[in-house]
């Protein structure tokens, strides 16, 4: 019986707490359970990352002193992402647009090996908007019976475009429509108008050049309520259809789109970036990119116009120093060789917690400062 409780002690004693240790590296990013020795080693391995725990940007010193028991309990992520610096990698240290390695680059960022085919990315197929890439996808057969419709330049041709659409609807009324400024519209009117003259409709290709489908919008408000209604399709045969499959054959050799093929790490960095985001109440996706809220209470936007660009965070409500607000960039950026899903998820946990970040980049400082000043003066500046 002794023996067998000493054996049972002894087992106790090898049992140590473990927690996940997530670290970013040129694979994407890896995931550990670890103990406390072997987390620091890890940490020790890795000094130019940065150290996060729960989400929170801490020195090496607090992890040494932290109860590794209790963060276990509490199912504590530690997190190694790439370190920011004030500015952003210098050209040569970028990634190439085409194939994401670190080779030396030319002036519009693509490697000796895929500079001379740089042509072909501007036809991904995601870079197409939702309806477009749809069209391409589904409607392939058919596209090349579609006879482009012209864009209008007048209210005329606009009219002209309506009757094409709605066939045997009477739109003769429209001729006589008087002229109406468009910020003038009724509500219901209006919101059409937003959603649709000047909206999703008309956006084919979202990087390259030209991918608004040109045309001079209608000034007539029966003419705008009535492309409204068509393009919601709410009348007309196959009216939104039509009009769009006309706007990718008129603009767009739509054959030359190919799906992009994102290397391995990549993806697995991007898939680190959405579990990043998910689990950190301060970061919120959006359609213009990551919305960022700072513990200093600065608002942060990290573009997302292209996933080859160096991403450099926008102040969305910096105090003007008159008692309102405006936009600010702010120059900095992560380090290192990681894909770039990582960078953007190390650049989002330092804006998070941007107090302690700028004690390390002045850049910030001098942000986060001016948003201090501003909690001391009554907010001044501040959004609700």
């Amino acid at each position: 019986m002794k023996q067998e409780n000493e054996e049972n002690n002894g087992n106790e004693q090898k049992t140590e707490p473990m927690v996940t240790v997530e670290l970013t590296d040129e694979s994407g990013h890896v995931s550990m359970v670890l103990t406390k020795a072997e987390t620091l080693d890890v940490v020790k391995r890795n000094s130019d990352h940065w150290l996060f725990a729960k989400g929170r940007l801490i020195q090496v010193a607090e992890l040494e002193k932290a109860d590794w028991s209790e963060m276990a309990e509490n199912e504590t992520r530690v997190q190694l992402t790439p370190g920011l610096v004030g500015g952003v990698m210098g050209v040569n240290q970028q990634r190439c647009r085409s194939c994401d390695t670190t080779l030396t680059l030319d002036s519009e960022g693509y490697c000796e090996i895929c500079a001379p085919y740089k042509d072909g990315e501007e036809f991904y197929l995601e870079n197409l908007t939702t309806w477009a890439r749809e069209m391409v996808e589904l409607e392939r057969d058919i596209l090349d019976d579609v006879e482009p419709l012209s864009p209008p330049k007048n209210d005329a041709q606009w009219v002209e475009l309506i009757q094409q659409i709605t066939l045997a609807e009477d739109s003769s009324h429209m001729s006589s429509a008087h002229a109406i400024d468009p910020d003038r519209l009724t509500e219901e009117v209006g919101v059409m108008w937003q959603r649709v003259l000047i909206g999703e409709p008309f956006i084919v290709d979202r990087t390259a050049s030209g991918s608004e489908w040109s045309r001079s919008a209608p000034v007539r408000l029966e003419v705008i309520h009535a492309l409204a209604e068509i393009l919601l399709g709410l009348r007309g045969h196959e009216p939104l259809w039509r009009l769009k499959a006309g706007i990718i054959a008129h603009e767009v050799n739509w054959r030359n789109y190919v799906h992009q093929n994102w290397r391995v790490p990549r993806q697995r960095s991007f898939r680190y970036l959405r579990q990043v985001a998910d689990s950190t109440p301060n970061i919120l996706p959006t359609s213009e990119g990551l919305m960022v809220w700072g513990s200093s209470g600065a608002q942060y936007l990290i573009g997302g116009t292209r996933y080859h660009e160096q991403m450099t965070p926008t102040v969305m409500n910096h105090p003007d120093g008159s008692g309102g607000i405006q936009q600010k960039h702010v120059c900095i950026s992560a380090q290192g060789s990681d894909p770039f899903g990582d960078r953007i998820a190390s650049l989002a946990l330092g804006l998070v917690n941007d107090v302690e970040t700028a004690k390390r980049i002045d850049q910030l400082w001098q942000i986060v400062d001016r948003f201090e000043n501003s909690n001391r003066q009554g907010c001044y500046g501040c959004v609700e």
